[in-house]
Order: C-alpha cells, then structure tokens, then sequence
C-alpha cells in the first residue's frame, strides 16, 4: 500500500526490496507447517492448496484490475490497484495471525488426547520432531545432499517459463492485436489451468502413491508441446511441476533443520529464476519473442532431464535401503529428529 506514496523510481525499488524481504519467508513457512499436520501421502495435496492460490490470484487478479482500469477519478489506475489489493492482504494477515496454529504441541483448541492423535499420525512420515532448535549437523547434511540442488534447479527452471509468461503474456497478447484492458482480461485462462492443474497433480498424488515424478514430468511434457505447438495457456501446466518440487521437500526430507534449509534452498532457486525471466523475455524483439520462447522449451527440456536423474537415483536407494535393513514400519517416533539418511527406516516417495 506504501508504494502509491512513492514519488520516484529509487523510492518504488527501496519499497520493493523491503516487500521481498518480509515476503521471502511465506512460502518456506507453509511448506514446513504442512508437515507439522499432514502424513507424507497427504503432504502434496495440502502443499497443492496453497501453491494452487498462485493460479487463484492470476485469475482473479486481471478481472480486478480490468474493473479498477475504468474507475476514473482522483487516485491513479495503478494506485487503485495497490490500495486494493494490499488492503486485502494486510487485513488477511489478521485473520491468520488469530487463527492459524503454530503446531499440535501449541493448539489451543485440540484436547490432549486430540493432540496425541495428531502426534501419532506424524509418526508414520519418519521426518523428524517439531523443534524449533537449529542443528548444525543436519544444517551441514543439507548443503552436502543432492536433492536441495536438485529440487531448487527444478523450482529455478519452471520459474523461468511460468514468472516470464505470467508477467510478459498481457504484452504477447497485446502483440495480438488487443488493447490494453483486453489483453490484462484475457491472461485470466492462464490462472485458472494453473490452479486447476496444481489441484489436479495434488489430488492424483493422494489416490496413487508413488506417482510424484511421473506427473512432474507429464506436466512439463505437456508445456513444452504447448510451446511448440502455439499452445500458450498449456505452459501453465509446468507450474504444477513446481508445486510437486516444493511437496517433495516436505515428503522426502527428515529432520528438521535440514527441511527448513532445504525449503529455504528451493525458494532461493525460485528467486533466482525471477531474476532470470525478465532478461530472457526482455533481449527478444516483438512481436515473435523468439528469445524468451526458446529460453522457456530450453528450461522445460531440462526439468524433464532432471526429473528422471533424480526419480533413478532415488529409486536406486530405496532398492538398496531394501536390501539392507529390515524396514520396520512405525519403527521411529515423532520426538526422534533424525534426517532421512540417518533413519535407515525411510524411503523416499517417487
């Protein structure tokens, strides 16, 4: 809402960084709240929910700013459009700061034997205890394990084709031969197939277990046959492909600390492919894009490529974990804050 007070460029972008900063730890912290509630096999669905919002407000967002566009009076067209849509979000807040619960531990509203329940069922996900107690092993575990790169890279690389057409789209469309207004309206399709398509994945995770890579890359298969084929709206789809890297942290990582950094890892991946996105789209020349449409197949092919690494690698140890150790179901218990190598019980969800 402070941006509309801004008088210059230097003010907008000293405004921004701030809004980044305080903003940078919602999506982290909902991917380890999930965990604090929800078993391995629900994590995807939930995670969906959330995630799926990003879709929800693309959708929603162009509808309200077409209607604010034809308000004429005083206050500016992107002024209007800050002052309502911060005010939502600011009055939001309130409303999860009453409501929404740290964890089962701090529930006030559960019974002791509700709570135990709860506990009980975070048994079965062998990822660690709910402690709020940072642990330089794991910290250190973190950095040195494959799948924080590797999920981040897949969170990078979808960002590049998913942010560059989500903000450059209304000028593709505009390109088209429609005026501003009609072409901030028209975007609207590309929200709703990244929603449906998030909750989709997430639903079809939950019924078949063991399904999380395969739709990864059906999703992103499907968006690059939308780029080929002058299908824009089927890029939306590789966004669902990002919704499944950031369930997987929650799924197949233990350990608290090491969660919560690799959470932090993949949503740096997410930074950095925004940062990537507007160069790609911006060094191409109108109306074809030639460079942002390439740069966008380039990432997509190369999501695929990392997808079935990991699927094989991860396959691989479960195989050998098999072999191994005797897997003791129900074996480890929520108080444990064992990472997923440590705890030879483990398996990783595919």
């Amino acid at each position: 809402m402070t941006t509309v007070a801004c008088p210059n460029y230097a003010a907008i972008m000293l405004c921004r960084f701030f809004l980044g900063m305080l903003e940078s730890a919602i999506a982290p912290v909902f991917t380890v709240i999930v965990t604090f509630w929800w078993t391995c096999d629900e994590q995807a669905l939930r995670n969906g929910m959330w995630y799926g919002c990003v879709g929800i407000a693309t959708t929603v967002s162009p509808l309200i700013n077409y209607a604010l566009g034809h308000i004429h009076g005083n206050v500016g067209f992107w002024k209007a459009m800050f002052l309502f849509l911060g005010a939502v979000t600011f009055g939001w807040s309130f409303v999860l700061f009453v409501f929404l619960p740290d964890s089962p531990l701090t529930i006030t509203y559960l019974s002791g034997g509700e709570k135990r329940i709860a506990l009980a069922r975070l048994e079965r996900n062998k990822t660690g205890t709910i402690s709020n107690k940072f642990n330089k092993k794991q910290f250190f575990e973190a950095l040195r394990d494959y799948k924080t790169y590797s999920c981040a890279l897949i969170v990078l690389l979808t960002g590049i084709p998913s942010g560059a057409l989500g903000n450059f789209t209304p000028i593709v469309i505009h390109d088209f031969g429609f005026d501003s207004f009609d072409s901030l309206a028209l975007t609207y399709p590309f929200g709703a197939i990244t929603a449906i398509s998030i909750f989709f994945v997430g639903y079809i995770t939950h019924k078949l277990r063991n399904s999380r890579y395969l739709l990864r890359n059906i999703c992103a298969l499907i968006s690059i046959a939308g780029l080929l084929f002058a299908g824009i709206y089927l890029l939306a789809l590789q966004v669902a492909t990002g919704s499944l890297a950031v369930s997987i942290v929650s799924s197949n990582v233990a350990g608290r600390t090491k969660k919560r950094t690799v959470s932090a890892a993949v949503f740096v991946g997410y930074s950095i492919g925004t940062v990537i996105r507007p160069l790609i789209f911006g060094a191409s020349s109108r109306p074809l894009y030639y460079a942002g449409f390439l740069g966008s197949l380039i990432s997509l092919v190369a999501v695929v490529v990392v997808v079935m690494i990991i699927f094989t690698l991860l396959y691989r140890e479960n195989k050998r974990r098999d072999n191994l150790y005797v897997h003791q179901e129900g074996s480890q218990f929520v108080e444990e804050d064992l990472t997923d190598k440590e705890n030879k019980d483990f398996r990783y969800l595919l």
